[in-house]
């Protein structure tokens, strides 16, 4: 069986519901129902994170104010599309930018709908963007129709008509190649009433509804949702040690207090100035089970990060001993050793190796 999503866009790793192993297959609404109340719980605690970026789209789609809203009520439905310029108005204006005067609101939901696809599907959007470019004469010599072809789950691909009678219907003319466009867009981040990929989103809506706070609904937008939802960026701003220092609380079992100190100094002379980025990353990991920090960073982690040194045992099994990490509670266990260059040296050999206490979580 395929996944329930797809990575859409590798370089940013935004994911998506996997729309071409839908096209045929039947539609497990349950798992997708599950997915809206987890992200409906992570917006709730505002603290909590998927550590997963979904396409814009997505989450704009789980924000609709109305069960027959369209996120992008400016733009129509395709076959709307080729009858108009597409600057008309669907009749379902109860989104959140719909509110927009003088006209305003077509335009606001079409440049919605385009940064959205640009976001998923940044080539295919380039492409889209090229095809405005060429006259009359060159789009007619390209045949593109008004389908689109999709994947199939045991390899090559279908044909799906974006409108009926698509295959049929040839892209000669600047506004076909405006319609075609947003229709392509429309196929690829929410799809037509109907299909599964519409399906797939609105039982995510239905499970995020049902989980999220009243409260809160009326603070998320979509770029605050995506914050919340997926932590930090990957390869984004590097972790900032001095934030983690000053969030974090230093405890200890049965070890001096100058020992206490001197290991804690050791630590994060060691995170500064030895690890790069990744490995500190891989202590965030190691310590707390989090590949990305919360919205808010370290002073929203729960429980507050720990730094608690224990003594070293200086005979038998334990006199070698590496940190140990308890999840649960965010807590890093690092023995008071003699040589200060010890405490980074084990500390990376415990993220290889992995040592995580999980009999004490």
């Amino acid at each position: 069986r395929a996944s329930l999503f797809v990575v859409t866009n590798r370089a940013e790793q935004v994911v998506a519901p996997h729309a071409g192993w839908l096209a045929e297959a039947e539609l497990d609404e349950v798992h997708y129902v599950g997915v809206g109340k987890l992200i409906a719980l992570c917006a709730n605690r505002g603290t909590l994170t998927l550590g997963v970026r979904f396409a814009p789209a997505v989450l704009r789609y789980l924000l609709l104010d109305a069960d027959d809203a369209e996120p992008y009520c400016g733009e129509g439905g395709a076959a709307e599309r080729l009858t108009d310029d597409g600057d008309g108005d669907d009749g379902h204006h109860s989104c959140r930018c719909a509110d927009v005067g003088d006209g305003g609101a077509a335009n606001v939901h079409r440049a919605a709908l385009h940064a959205d696809m640009a976001a998923a599907h940044p080539e295919q959007y380039r492409a889209l963007q090229q095809l405005q470019q060429y006259d009359e004469q060159e789009l007619e010599a390209l045949d593109v129709r008004f389908e689109v072809s999709v994947p199939l789950p045991g390899g090559g691909h279908m044909d799906v008509e974006l409108v009926a009678g698509g295959a049929e219907r040839v892209v000669r003319t600047k506004r076909d190649a405006r319609a075609y466009m947003r229709a392509v867009c429309r196929h690829n981040t929410v799809g037509e009433r109907g299909t599964a990929l519409r399906l797939a989103l609105d039982a995510m809506r239905r499970g995020f509804r049902a989980q999220l706070d009243a409260r809160v609904s009326p603070l998320l937008t979509v770029s605050l949702l995506d914050a919340i939802v997926a932590g930090d960026s990957v390869g984004g701003t590097p972790l900032d040690v001095h934030s983690w220092r000053r969030a974090t609380r230093l405890t200890a079992t049965g070890v001096a207090t100058a020992d206490v100190r001197r290991v804690e100094r050791a630590f994060w002379r060691a995170l500064e100035d030895d690890f790069n980025d990744d490995e500190r990353r891989r202590v965030l990991a190691f310590a707390t089970g989090l590949h990305r920090l919360p919205h808010g960073g370290f002073a929203t982690l729960h429980p507050v990060f720990e730094l608690h040194v224990v003594p070293l045992r200086t005979t038998g099994v334990d006199a070698d001993a590496l940190p140990v990490a308890h999840t649960c509670f965010n807590r890093i266990d690092v023995p008071a050793y003699r040589n200060d260059a010890a405490v980074g040296s084990k500390l990376r050999k415990a993220i290889e190796h992995n040592t995580t206490g999980f009999g004490n979580a």
